[in-house]
């Protein structure tokens, strides 16, 4: 890889079944514009819905990305497979028992695309390891990225204003009010969602939190174990929100459940969703924030930009995102983030590369990174 590594994620099959690219011929796209490494869904690990439209039905998908796979790797092209961990529609759907309960009493639901999945839940990370393990099997990544390593909370809408009792708080199931239980001794009634949140936030915040952050490195080193079965040594890059601490009254931690100072034990690069026009900030902010989490962490960390603009129809419609993300705006990014210590930034998505008015000059910016 080059000294300032580039990537690009990769969340759906345009590049095949909307433009007509061939593996060889993507894979050469993607390296002739100067991208080292790529993030990308798989039909082995499915995106299955987020706000980039993933249609994955190809009839030889699986044959196709093994083929990009191996021509990624002749271009000198580092691949990172991405499986997405607390964020599953279909298991949701299938088994809808698992969805988790907010401080309310009422149980999570599919909103917009999203719908979480409580990290509490071992039998679905274990299902998770035992599909990655496969996976990784198959496909012998050089990397692997974790997608929606949290716990339940539709982030992106959460807007500058909003404190945390503007947002819903999971889970307080029956299960994981029993595990909380369990682990930090304490008489719950855990039959009583909206009893059990009352109690924790008015005596037991600061332990709920501790354990929920707890609950996310275990689910984190689980699945690098997992992984590790089968290729020793395969790093892991993580989902990292784009918050800090004091951000809506400290919801990174006490909703999310994602301590970024206690994670870099299992977390080998901090990938930070840096997404300004989703979240309604300036071009200065995408430097800061992961400037902030290098700081934090003290490790690997890559800061994603956004290309395109999302969030812009159905609930998120009166939200007053702006609705076109310029190349002259990607390009101050970029140039503010070449100026601090983070040590590798990455594109979302390939898709604005491959389509749109200002996709010329979004590859210039990139080949004149390297």
């Amino acid at each position: 890889m080059s000294k300032f590594p580039v990537g690009m994620k990769i969340y759906n099959n345009d590049w095949s079944l909307k433009y007509g690219f061939r593996p060889r011929e993507a894979a050469e796209f993607i390296a002739e514009l100067g991208v080292n490494f790529v993030i990308t869904q798989s039909h082995i690990l499915p995106m299955q819905s987020s706000t980039v439209f993933n249609a994955h039905s190809a009839p030889d998908g699986l044959r196709n990305d093994l083929e990009f796979r191996e021509e990624l790797k002749k271009c000198g092209v580092r691949y990172f497979a991405c499986m997405n961990v607390g964020f599953d529609p279909e298991a949701a759907r299938k088994n809808p028992e698992i969805l988790p309960v907010d401080q309310y009493g009422n149980p999570g639901e599919q909103c917009d695309w999203y719908v979480g999945i409580p990290l509490s839940n071992r039998a679905f990370i274990d299902d998770k390891a035992q599909k990655l393990r496969a996976a990784v099997d198959i496909l012998q990544p050089d990397g692997l990225h974790f997608g929606f390593a949290r716990w339940p909370g539709f982030w992106e809408t959460w807007q500058s204003g909003m404190t945390r009792n503007n947002l819903r708080e999971f889970c307080f199931s029956h299960d994981t009010m029993q595990q909380f239980g369990e682990w930090s001794r304490l008489s719950l009634p855990i039959d009583d969602p909206i009893a059990c949140a009352s109690q924790i936030s008015t005596h037991h915040r600061a332990l709920f939190t501790d354990w929920k952050c707890t609950i996310t490195h275990d689910m984190i080193a689980t699945l690098k174990a997992a992984a590790r079965d089968i290729a020793k040594d395969i790093p892991v890059a993580v989902n990292t929100v784009p918050f800090q601490m004091h951000e809506f009254d400290g919801a990174l931690e006490h909703v999310l459940g994602q301590r970024h100072a206690t994670l870099p034990d299992v977390v080998d690069i901090f990938e930070v969703m840096a997404y300004h026009q989703i979240l309604k900030r300036d071009i200065a902010w995408p430097a800061k924030i992961a400037s902030v989490i290098k700081e934090t962490t003290g490790q690997t960390t890559y800061c994603t930009l956004q290309t395109g603009a999302h969030y812009l129809s159905g609930m998120h419609e009166n939200a007053g995102r702006i609705k076109t993300v310029r190349a002259c705006e990607v390009q101050e990014m970029v140039d503010k983030l070449l100026a601090t210590d983070v040590d590798g930034l990455c594109f979302f998505t390939l898709a604005d590369f491959l389509d749109g008015p200002e996709k010329a000059e979004l590859a210039r910016i990139v080949r004149s990174i390297a």
